[in-house]
């Protein structure tokens, strides 16, 4: 892997442009079965200032995936797609949704940082409507 590369955060990547260099820590994954698209292995994955992006991986590439990634812990990641985030309940309040893809490169980082990444509602919000439910992992 190259390390001339210059990492982005979550923030700032966007579908338009390719070569996107990554640093991630996974903190949550699932497989999923669904009768219109099969199995599929979902992913939340955390920068290191907190922003969160929902992947999804498809099973063809379940195995070096799974291989590579290990809950808890920080990985680089090169060559992924990105797609507009649709659906009215998201996963995470991120724009876009991240895709594992065949090129996809996967690697452990160096970075130590033992945030656990979630911000969960105050009651104040609940009681009072003002609280974003569209979103399933804050």
């Amino acid at each position: 892997m190259s390390t001339n590369k210059s990492v982005s955060l979550l923030k700032a990547i966007k579908p338009y442009k390719q070569g996107w260099h990554i640093q991630v820590k996974l903190v949550h994954s699932c497989r999923q079965k669904t009768n219109y698209g099969g199995d599929t292995l979902e992913l939340i994955f955390a920068d290191e200032t907190g922003d969160k992006i929902h992947c999804t991986c498809k099973r063809t590439y379940f195995q070096c995936t799974q291989r590579d990634l290990h809950l808890g812990e920080w990985h680089m990641i090169d060559v992924f797609s990105l797609s507009e985030a649709k659906r009215q309940y998201r996963t995470t309040n991120h724009t876009y949704k991240m895709s594992i893809i065949e090129d996809t490169k996967i690697s452990k980082s160096s970075l130590v940082c033992d945030d656990k990444f979630f911000s969960f509602a105050g009651f104040e919000e609940i009681g009072n409507g003002t609280l974003k439910s569209h979103f399933i992992i804050g």
